[in-house]
């Protein structure tokens, strides 16, 4: 057989091969071309910017929660806007393992900035943030912190780069950072990271932080005295010196027993004891001496505890007690250079619950609350304080809830004025119907759901306490089941009414 019948045979034999392959690439085209255009693609190029709109109320927005967007939230944007929202909060497809190594789904930086096109053709404003979503797949808490903070800062400087050049109008570098690391380590990574940002992106920003985690000890890692003028109406107090995830250390005072005990994650602490009587309704001076690893404390100028701490130096205190008065209360370094001071004429650098009042220059505390008095984190710098809170389930009636969340919006704008804060906001507030809340419900909040109209009641409540308080509020959801706007018609109405008319 000739060269041309020899092709012609493997062509009669073979041409379903080659119509398979025709088939085959003309599918992966048509798949590329759908997934480009629904979701966009890491290889596919954004080709231009759509301008910002011109909008200047106060945020009225809501937050999508899942990570990036779904086809229906994008699709119903009109109908976002009849709802009167204003302001879109949402995040790259983001999650991190248990040691915390960040990960970036395919094809997510291109999404993002079509949906920030999409968006501001509409008319709404953007506030981008760059959060890990696991929905409980892995434990929100790394067990690397420096590992997930070098990469997540990897990662929200690369955002806010393109924050910046799609003239996006909020930005923040986490949601939540207590729930990955103690509030210390995020305190001093925002710090740090804050000036990084404002090289690459500069527009306001924003952190975002957790009404219920309000506070944690501000620490000096420097050899230190803590001074305080106290007196005790009932026989207990407890003086946490150094408090993280991982590791307490507390000075205790319960009748006529002293102790300094310290407790470590998985681990056994420490613990030093000592019987002393002191005098109820009777001012006390209170010494805590940290010079590197060896800690002293003294009770008027008596040296009733002495122990060897094995990290070092640094201090954050927290003051927790059913009955008692502080006259006084301040930190000093050795050299007598004054790096904290209290004389407690008003509150506006720490979180006293309720129980705690301003009495002629004392603190005082009534009842048995068991409230805490602790020093609150460093915003300044940053443009915005965002208040993450969330209603799940009926633990808690729906007016303890607004009077806890009132109490935690009037400290936080105290701490915004103290810090140079200019702007508060509430932020994914509203609550869940669905007792599956999609990650693990570390304290039962899910096991009773609320009704559509306790939801709605909330939400009601949530918007009227905070009207004259902040510069905004973002519901918790769009289309998300059991919380989102477009599904429960009692919250709509709700939000509508709100938005539109205020």
């Amino acid at each position: 057989m000739n060269e041309e019948g020899t092709r012609n045979s493997f062509l009669r034999r073979h041409w379903w091969k080659f119509l398979l392959l025709i088939f085959v690439i003309v599918i992966g085209v048509a798949a590329y071309y759908v997934f480009s255009t629904k979701y966009g693609s890491s290889i596919g190029k954004v080709s231009k910017v759509a301008p910002a709109p011109e909008v200047t109320d106060k945020i009225k927005g809501y937050w999508a929660s899942r990570g990036g967007f779904t086809n229906s939230e994008l699709d119903d944007i009109e109908e976002m806007k009849k709802v009167g929202i204003n302001t879109i909060t949402f995040s790259p497809s983001l999650s991190h393992t248990e040691e915390g190594e960040v990960k970036e789904r395919m094809g997510t930086e291109s999404s993002v900035k079509k949906h920030i096109n999409t968006i501001h053709e509409a008319g709404i404003r953007i506030m981008l943030e760059t959060t890990p979503m696991n929905a409980g797949a892995v434990d929100t808490h790394v067990t690397n912190v420096p590992l997930f903070q070098e990469e997540m800062t990897k990662v929200a400087l690369k955002y806010a780069a393109i924050a910046e050049e799609y003239d996006v109008e909020y930005f923040a570098p986490i949601v939540e950072p207590a729930h990955h690391m103690s509030v210390v380590e995020a305190d001093e990574w925002l710090q740090k990271l804050l000036p990084k940002l404002k090289e690459v992106y500069t527009g306001p920003i924003m952190w975002k932080k957790q009404s219920m985690h309000i506070t944690n000890a501000k620490e000096w890692d420097v050899d230190h005295t803590l001074s305080m003028h106290f007196k005790l109406s009932s026989e207990n107090l407890q003086i946490g010196i150094k408090t993280t995830m991982e590791r307490r250390l507390t000075f205790g005072i319960y009748k006529s027993l002293m102790t300094l005990e310290e407790s470590n994650k998985g681990t056994d602490g420490t613990s030093t004891k000592k019987g002393k009587t002191i005098a109820r309704d009777t001012w006390h001076d209170l010494k805590i001496e940290i010079i590197s690893k060896q800690i002293k404390i003294f009770i008027d100028d008596e040296l009733v505890i002495e122990q060897t701490d094995s990290t070092g130096p640094e201090g954050g205190y927290s003051i927790r007690s059913d009955s008692m008065a502080i006259g006084s209360f301040e930190i000093t370094d050795l050299s007598g250079t004054l790096l904290l001071t209290e004389t407690f004429e008003n509150l506006n650098n720490w979180n006293a619950k309720e129980g705690w009042t301003i009495e002629g220059g004392q603190i005082v505390v009534s009842g048995a609350n068991e409230s805490e008095l602790i020093h609150d984190v460093n915003f300044s710098g940053y443009d915005y304080i965002a208040i993450d809170t969330f209603k799940r389930g009926q633990v808690m009636t729906n007016q303890e809830y607004i009077d806890d969340l009132t109490f935690v919006v009037d400290k936080t704008n105290d701490q915004a004025k103290s810090d140079g804060v200019p702007h508060v906001i509430i932020a994914e507030f509203g609550g869940s119907i669905e007792e599956e809340i999609g990650w693990t419900d570390v304290d039962n909040r899910a096991k009773i759901p609320m009704t559509n109209a306790e939801l709605a009641e909330v939400t009601q409540m949530v918007l009227e306490m905070a009207e004259d308080k902040v510069d905004g509020y973002i519901y918790n959801g769009w289309d998300i089941k059991g919380q989102g706007i477009s599904n429960i018609p009692e919250v709509k109405e709700v939000i509508m009414g709100w938005y539109n008319n205020h």
